[in-house]
């Protein structure tokens, strides 16, 4: 069953503001993708992913939502949603 978090609006507002330069400082530790100004790490899921490991490589540390909403698509193979 899935649950509402009704904190949620204030955990976001909570969560500090980081410059380019914290960005490349996380990239030493993490591999990240950004998805709507959210800093979401990938590293578990790039062995799992349906598209494969190169697809997520390939754009890590951009901002990968106009993937997510169909608006660009990420290879000239493929048609945006």
């Amino acid at each position: 069953m899935l649950s509402f978090d009704s904190n949620f609006s204030a955990k976001l507002k909570a969560l500090p503001t980081l410059t380019r330069e914290d960005l490349v400082e996380l990239k030493e530790t993490k591999k990240y993708v950004l998805i709507d100004n959210v800093i979401c790490d990938v590293s578990v899921f790039l062995e799992n992913h349906p598209g494969g490991k190169n697809i997520i490589t390939t754009y890590l540390y951009t901002d990968v939502g106009r993937f997510l909403t169909g608006t660009e698509s990420f290879d000239t193979n493929f048609e945006k949603h």
